[in-house]
């Protein structure tokens, strides 16, 4: 596969602009300034890629996803991208070197400038992009030689008379030819200043309108709630996301002519200038994905589940016994989300979505509570009602429990699944059509509720199902999805939203307090994270494979593993070759991404010298025989968010930024994430040990930092109180994470920026022998590394410290491992 090019066949970018530019791998437009926008690009770009990594392809991902990674680390950086955005508007705007005399090409041809032509996020509006000027080529006609230019031979001279008929014959055929087509050019005429007309008057009338209807949503576009806490829809519904997008203008006379004056780049083939091109067909005998994109009945629906139920040697409909819940298999396809954006969602895996919202039994089964017990308004507490009072972190951790529980991952459903799964092949309103008045043979809604005091009984499986077989999906009850709520719908291959500035979730369905018109397959809005009350549910998706993580447990047949020895002073080639050679042993790759965005570099077993700093008198051996994956970065805010939808750094001072480190996090919080994560990922994350901390700091060196003993070096390597400003200034600390140069494992940041907790109790001996951790001889917890605040000496490889696990502080913060072997 030496040929195969995944710049060309993943990302459309063609052979001539590679390589790519940071804007062009990312998807962007050129100097693209919205972090927002850069963010959401580059989370697209790196799922896709994700999707992408498998059979012969998974170190052309690899490769891919470091270079994605990069260009995200320095365009969401200040002081980078303007770095970054200088040099590349010097290199675009030289001029194409001339050809040397010896034949040669230029070095460094200037790379092509094309304007992208899909935003990354579905319907935000597209923005004008100043391309640089480009160097003119002209082209100069050669002279034309004496002997060819007197006429068609030597010494020919044309006479007089000749000219005279040449003359004659010009002049007759061209008012022949205006008598030809004056009327037909006049007729075109004509025609082109009515259709200006006609244009002019649809477009006056078409912005009556829109005002009009504007003027209608800015009342209300949302569901009317009474009582209770109401859905905050923030202008979150589609309808009305779409009639709020700006007016772009018509450019001025003089601007729009100097426009069209200015030379355009070459269009590209189509193919090559999708942001997100849909994945190939898999070739393993599969059937094809639905394809949802245009009207498809209620048989083809029920064809495709039957059909990848063969496939899967399943069938269509399975009950999950201890929960007494059935779930129906969803094929993978594609479809049109939206109602006015029709951006293309691909889904490339099938998956089981519960044919109902979770009810008050299967909830009490997993959670042994009731929230629903004794609110006002009043839930009748029944086992085939629908389980609400339920927040969305609630609601994740019902997941999780259950995840653990049997087996299989359970998680919401994407805002992209949940749409496809209740269109169900269709483009109408409703699953089912367009008809409003037919909804209450589907669903639950304000005109089919009984008398007042029945308004929040929520029996599911009361209604008729959609195509796929999935009740209540218009009505009932609002559902949580996965998703982060922005104001553009999602887009591209098995899209989730996980940035936004706020701490609103997805909601999809409508309740049954909701108007018709709220409860169609299209509807959306954004509820607070934390948003308890009668008309919100969930139901879940079940994935078909149960999980197989490359950490999960598992032993290894053969000889043992090789130890990295440490005792003696390493090179970095030392360093990476081990990686490498237990990466091969373990068929994967040394980084991995896991699915909060996390880089996990795979550390080998090894043997070192532990030192400790002023504390002790000579190093003390130490042996690690367990391989470990280990952070890359300290755990970041985004990452932290993910897990704990918590933001406990939100204090005066603090830099808030998705690449930013999640501080005043106790030991305690630390190990709350490490738990909550285990659950999401099927895997044990942990803290570092102490002995594991320097061993992976170290990395096979001996030296005071792991580049070795230059003290005037640790500004490329750290932040530390050296290079950053004073902490009385505002904002003066928390930088983001990956900045400064990694050591020989590949690990940023061991040196200061934040100090890391470990797992161990403090003591003033060190450990030592095989996988060493402190007992209990006090109460406070080891943090290691130095920070911001440090002073040099604090920031190297042997420093330790120790702090109460209750402490909180803004120069605190973690990493995490995880475990691969079980012994």
């Amino acid at each position: 596969m030496s040929d195969f090019d995944p710049y060309h066949r993943w990302l459309g970018i063609p052979p001539k602009d590679q390589p790519p530019n940071h804007y062009r791998l990312l998807g962007l437009d050129l100097f693209e300034a919205d972090l927002d926008v850069i963010e959401a690009a580059a989370e697209q770009r790196m799922l896709f890629v994700n999707q992408c990594a498998t059979g012969p392809h998974i170190q052309h991902s690899q490769r891919l996803l470091n270079e994605l990674s990069a260009a995200r680390i320095c365009l969401l950086n200040a002081k980078r991208k303007d770095a970054y955005d200088a040099d590349l508007k010097l290199r675009l705007n030289t001029p194409t070197p001339p050809v040397k005399t010896d034949g040669k090409s230029p070095a460094n041809p200037t790379p092509a400038i094309e304007k992208r032509t899909t935003e990354p996020n579905a319907s935000r509006p597209t923005k004008p992009v100043a391309v640089p000027p480009q160097p003119l080529a002209i082209q100069v006609t050669p002279p034309i030689p004496t002997s060819l230019s007197k006429g068609r031979g030597k010494g020919f001279s044309p006479q007089p008379w000749q000219i005279a008929v040449a003359t004659c014959s010009l002049v007759v055929c061209l008012g022949l030819g205006i008598w030809i087509l004056w009327p037909q050019g006049k007729a075109k005429a004509v025609a082109r200043n009515e259709k200006k007309k006609a244009l002019s008057e649809d477009d006056t009338e078409t912005s009556e309108k829109s005002a009009q209807v504007k003027a209608e949503t800015d009342k209300s576009d949302a569901p009317k709630v009474t009582d209770d806490k109401a859905i905050d829809v923030k202008g979150s519904s589609a309808k009305v996301a779409q009639l709020q997008e700006p007016v772009i203008k018509e450019p001025e006379a003089e601007t729009k002519k100097k426009l069209d004056s200015e030379p355009k780049p070459m269009k590209e083939p189509e193919s090559a200038t999708m942001e997100d091109p849909e994945p190939p067909e898999p070739n393993d005998g599969s059937p094809r994905r639905f394809d949802a994109t245009e009207e498809r009945p209620a048989s083809a629906a029920q064809l495709a589940q039957e059909q990848w139920a063969k496939h899967l040697k399943t069938d269509v409909v399975i009950k999950n016994k201890d929960l007494i819940q059935e779930f129906v298999l969803i094929p993978p396809g594609k479809f049109k989300i939206g109602e006015t954006d029709k951006k293309l969602i691909t889904l490339t895996k099938p998956f089981w979505v519960s044919r109902t919202e979770i009810t008050q039994l299967q909830w009490e089964k997993v959670m042994k509570t009731a929230p629903w017990a004794k609110k006002n308004p009043p839930v009748k507490e029944d086992p085939d009602y629908a389980a609400t009072y339920i927040s969305w972190k609630d609601a994740r951790e019902f997941c999780q429990m259950l995840s653990a529980r049997d087996g299989f991952r359970y998680r919401l459903l994407t805002e992209a699944e949940w749409e496809y799964a209740c269109r169900a092949g269709t483009q109408t309103a409703f699953s089912y059509g367009d008809d409003e008045s037919k909804l209450g043979q589907y669903g639950r809604y304000q005109e089919s509720i009984g008398p007042k005091d029945e308004r929040s009984w929520l029996a599911v499986r009361k209604f008729k199902p959609n195509p796929f077989g999935l009740f209540d999906m218009h009505g009932n009850t609002w559902e949580w999805c996965q998703d982060r709520h922005t104001t553009e719908l999602p887009s591209g291959t098995n899209p989730l939203v996980t940035s936004s500035s706020g701490p609103d979730m997805v909601v999809r369905g409508g309740g049954w307090k909701d108007a018709a018109d709220s409860c169609t397959s299209d509807t959306r809005s954004g509820v607070d994270c934390k948003t308890k009350n009668t008309y919100i549910g969930f139901r879940i998706m079940r994935e078909v494979e149960k999980p197989e993580f490359a950490g999960a447990p598992q032993k290894l047949s053969g000889p043992s593993l090789a130890v990295f020895d440490a005792t003696v002073e390493r090179s970095s080639e030392d360093a990476h070759a081990a990686q490498k050679e237990l990466a091969d042993r373990l068929k994967t790759e040394v980084d991995e991404i896991n699915s909060i965005d996390m880089t996990l570099v795979l550390l080998p077993p090894g043997k070192f010298k532990m030192s400790g700093g002023t504390t002790a008198a000579t190093p003390i051996e130490v042996t690690l025989t367990r391989p470990i994956r280990v952070s890359a970065t300290e755990v970041t805010q985004n990452q932290w968010w993910n897990v704990m939808q918590t933001m406990p750094w939100s204090k005066d001072g603090v830099q808030n930024g998705n690449d930013s480190v999640a501080t005043f996090v106790s030991w305690e919080d630390a190990q709350e994430f490490c738990r909550e994560l285990s659950v999401i990922e099927g895997a044990r994350y942990r803290l570092l040990t102490e002995a594991e901390w320097e061993y992976a700091c170290r990395a096979g060196t001996l030296t005071q930092f792991s580049f070795g003993e230059d003290e005037a070096q640790l500004k490329d390597h750290a932040w530390f109180l050296g290079n950053t400003p004073s902490p009385k200034e505002k904002d003066a600390y928390i930088p983001r994470v990956g900045l400064k140069q990694p050591n020989p494992f590949n690990l940023f940041d061991m040196h200061g920026n934040v100090a890391e907790w470990c797992e161990d109790f403090y003591n003033v001996k060190l450990p030592g022998g095989e996988n060493p951790i402190q007992p209990k001889l006090s109460n406070n917890r080891v943090s290691r590394g130095g920070s911001w605040r440090s002073e040099t000496a604090s920031c190297s490889s042997a420093f330790r410290g120790q702090n109460s696990p209750k402490v909180r502080l803004n120069s605190l913060g973690f990493r995490v491992a995880r475990e691969i072997l079980e012994k």
